[in-house]
């Protein structure tokens, strides 16, 4: 009953979609990449390079682990595409390229909450700042339904999975702090469960379901190896955060407005340039491989290459500046 309730409401955003000629569907195009990958990493590197540190920390780590989590409740209820349940269903086609997978719960709805919501918590007693935050990932959400390529339940309990993992990263963050041995700890305990989620995922019995013309609906070992890239950007995201720590302390603080201006151009462009290269790896090895040395390399660069970068840049400045 339910699901033929969300089944229902996502044919009247479809027939809402014909009825506007797809008026509103370039817009919520638009929305929904706020939930994909470049954006929320681009921000984050954005804010933990120039503007807050602790906040860039807060919104990479929670970004990684919250898809972590995501693909284990993904790969623990398998439930189909809203067009694997209902042949009526016909989803944007633009959108179709970042809706592999299993369908519950939502990685967009995640990766929103775990970037502009972590923003909007750390500035939670600016109104404005949160109210829209807040707003943002409730649009990014919808806009997975109003494009027909996740249902109802699939943005809701994806925002509260993604809400939940948010405030224990930052407990867990708030506690590191008092003690510098807890980020090791810390560092460990989330690589080991990573890599048991992973290898777990990877080895469990999936449902394999046909379609009427006799079509396997969705390709399994797909979904086998997507923990591949996520696994890699933990690894990264974290590793990068305890030697960054451990070795370098660089302050985003550091700099003049104009400085850091110069800091997060160069910052971006070899980040770009870094994704760019690292996309060889896939080529290389593949999708699982490669995507996994993609992403390890990307969150690096982020956590740990261009604030030690920067540091190296900043200390050789002033002494120049001091002869």
């Amino acid at each position: 009953m339910f699901l033929e309730l969300q089944l229902n409401y996502l044919l009247w955003l479809q027939n809402l979609r014909t009825a506007t000629d797809d008026f509103f569907t370039p817009l919520f195009l638009e929305i929904t990449k706020c939930g994909e990958y470049f954006i929320p990493v681009l921000a984050c590197s954005l804010i933990y390079w120039c503007i807050d540190k602790k906040l860039g920390v807060l919104i990479i780590l929670s970004s990684a682990t919250g898809l972590m989590v995501n693909h284990l409740l993904k790969n623990i209820a398998c439930i189909y595409r809203p067009w694997m349940l209902d042949s009526r269903i016909k989803p944007v086609e633009q959108a179709l390229h970042h809706a592999g997978g299993y369908s519950f719960p939502s990685g967009h709805s995640t990766l929103a909450v775990s970037c502009w919501g972590a923003i909007g918590l750390w500035y939670r007693k600016h109104k404005k700042i949160l109210i829209l935050t807040i707003l943002l990932c409730l649009l990014v959400a919808f806009s997975r339904n109003y494009l027909g390529v996740h249902t109802l339940q699939d943005i809701i309990i994806g925002l509260l999975t993604s809400f939940a993992t948010l405030v224990i990263m930052y407990k867990l963050l708030n506690w590191c702090e008092q003690k510098d041995s807890r980020v090791l700890g810390l560092t460990i305990t989330i690589s080991l469960i990573s890599i048991l989620i992973t290898v777990y995922t990877y080895f469990k019995d999936y449902p394999i379901d046909y379609d009427s013309t006799g079509k396997i609906l969705m390709d399994i070992s797909k979904s086998k190896i997507e923990a591949l890239p996520k696994l890699g950007f933990i690894l990264g995201a974290f590793w990068g955060w305890y030697l960054e720590n451990r070795l370098i302390q660089f302050d985003t603080a550091t700099g003049s407005l104009k400085e850091k201006t110069f800091r997060a151009i160069i910052g971006v462009i070899l980040l770009f340039l870094t994704m760019k290269a690292s996309l060889l790896w896939k080529e290389y090895y593949g999708i699982a491989w490669g995507g996994f040395a993609f992403m390890i390399t990307t969150s690096l660069f982020i956590t740990l290459i261009y604030p030690w970068l920067i540091k190296m840049y900043t200390k050789k400045h002033y002494l120049l500046m001091s002869r």
